[in-house]
């Protein structure tokens, strides 16, 4: 009997890996997932992962914006980012999403944000592999 071997988290991440800067508000940060067809973002301050940022919290902070400047990213993520390090297994990755109630994490190598895997990622994963089995 053979056991299977379950990828690391970082081979099913999206990469290369598209962030914003704290500072960015919420449109222009919609602008860049919308021009990518990404619906997560890492935020970034001073070169460093301070946050992730999801399409749905962008949105909700424009719409319940009643006046004054648009929200920006830093303000929207979730902080600390939900994360897993490159040497994750996917079953890691899932616990940490669930602990978190996240629907994705950043993946480190290191201190490099190198991916960031979504639930998304899982479902193409899982469909792929009943592909594989017909």
């Amino acid at each position: 009997m053979t056991t299977a071997v379950q990828p690391y988290a970082v081979e099913l991440a999206s990469a290369p890996v598209l962030s914003v800067d704290t500072d960015v508000d919420a449109l222009a940060a919609l602008r860049v997932m919308h021009a990518n067809q990404i619906r997560h973002l890492p935020v970034l301050s001073r070169g460093a992962c301070v946050g992730l940022v999801s399409e749905t919290e962008l949105l909700t902070g424009l719409l319940s914006r009643t006046r004054g400047p648009l929200p920006t990213s830093g303000e929207l993520c979730h902080r600390p980012p939900p994360t897993v390090d490159d040497r994750a297994t996917l079953a890691d990755a899932a616990r940490v999403m669930r602990e978190t109630a996240s629907d994705a994490v950043v993946v480190f190598s290191g201190q490099q944000v190198v991916g960031v895997l979504t639930a998304v990622d899982f479902v193409q994963s899982f469909a792929r592999e009943g592909a594989d089995d017909d």
